[in-house]
């Protein structure tokens, strides 16, 4: 069987700015672990490539 397509809907009396910043709070708490694993994959990369430069003078 199909499954039914999700629909949401939200209700806020909150200004658009607001509930886009709810919304975003939602997705970046949900999300931390990646966040942060691609914040440190990315401080290594640059570590490594200062450190290739340095060795290189």
């Amino acid at each position: 069987m199909d499954k039914p397509k999700l629909n949401f809907r939200f209700h806020d009396g909150n200004t658009p700015e607001a509930l886009a910043r709810v919304l975003l709070d939602i997705c970046i708490d949900a999300n931390m672990e990646r966040i942060e694993a691609a914040i440190k994959r990315e401080t290594a990369i640059a570590t490594e490539n200062a450190d290739k430069r340095e060795n290189e003078r």
